[in-house]
């Protein structure tokens, strides 16, 4: 007899998948401040831990699509969790521009 119950991942097991994954993830609270960022965004921006964290996810954005960023963000508090791609500029602002994307579906 096999179990069949299902697998239940650790907090521990979560975070290596999420520092250790092949795409860059950043986490905001609702006022647009950045709690966490993990290393594969880092990298490709350019920037440090404490670079990021604590500061405003917009200042992230390209400056010639800030109007565009601001709505996304608007648009992810009143609960439109649609996929989205957000460009985003490295620190030193050389090199290509990088996108982001995220959730899926929509808050009740």
């Amino acid at each position: 007899m096999s179990d069949t119950s299902p697998i239940v991942p650790s907090h521990r097991d979560l975070l290596t998948v999420v520092e250790t994954m092949n795409c860059g993830l950043l986490a905001s609270d609702m006022a647009g401040v950045v709690m966490y960022a993990n290393p594969r965004l880092m990298g490709w921006l350019h920037y440090t831990w404490d670079e990021i964290v604590g500061n405003p996810a917009v200042n992230l954005g390209a400056p010639e699509h800030a109007e565009q960023h601001g709505e996304e963000i608007r648009a992810v508090h009143g609960g439109d969790l649609r996929v989205r791609m957000v460009v985003l500029q490295r620190q030193d602002t050389t090199g290509g521009r990088l996108f982001s994307s995220g959730g899926g579906g929509r808050l009740p």
